[in-house]
């Protein structure tokens, strides 16, 4: 098993935007947002940073176009694929130049709203995340509530840079949902073998 990367206080995220040189960055979530007893303790929200978005796209469609029966959806999702999917996906993004970074919520510790946890997660990965050109979050709200919330929270500066798109047209979102998924399996069901896969990618878990 591989081993785990050290968790890192507050001051050390913050020490760490200085050393974020990634141009692309790519941002998905795993968990819900309800707080009903069959819903999710945990809310995680993953970014995928890389310089060269080609690779990461390549090794998307070379593994979708092997799955004609996930082809209508014209999308890959962990939650529906099947192991073999999963851990070659995650192996094929460990053997390419990225980093990840996790920003879990454990929605037992607040009895905050959550989407308005969730854009401050967001927040923290865009800062973050400083120095990238693109940066790309896989669209779950309407655009009128995510502006609403944004603007209630006083991020609307900080937002103007990200982009949200559909993930069915943004490949790279497909391959961070792998990730936000595998991490999502640690927190949620205490389960590591899909995370340490690309345990050596992940560049701080906050």
């Amino acid at each position: 098993m591989a081993e785990k990367k050290q968790k890192l206080t507050a001051s050390d995220f913050v020490n760490l935007h200085n050393h974020t040189q990634y141009s692309y960055v790519y941002i998905d979530e795993s968990g819900d947002f309800g707080r009903a007893e069959s819903s999710s303790c945990h809310l995680i929200v993953t970014s995928l940073a890389t310089n060269h978005p080609r690779p990461l796209e390549k090794v998307v469609k070379k593994i979708w176009r092997a799955k004609p029966h996930l082809h209508r959806d014209h999308e890959l999702h962990a939650h529906q694929a099947d192991d073999i999917t999963r851990k070659k996906l995650l192996s094929a993004i460990a053997n390419l130049d990225i980093k990840i970074c996790l920003t879990p919520l454990d929605k037992r510790a607040s009895t905050r709203d959550v989407h308005k946890m969730y854009y401050k997660l967001l927040a923290e990965q865009v800062r973050y995340h400083k120095n990238a050109h693109i940066i790309i979050v896989d669209r779950r709200d309407t655009t009128k509530k995510r502006i609403q919330i944004i603007n209630e929270l006083g991020f609307t500066d900080l937002f103007k840079r990200v982009q949200f798109a559909d993930s069915r047209t943004i490949k790279q979102l497909q391959a961070v949902d792998f990730v936000s998924w595998a991490a999502y399996q640690r927190y949620e069901h205490h389960n590591d073998m899909y995370l340490d896969i690309v345990a050596d990618k992940i560049e701080v878990d906050i």
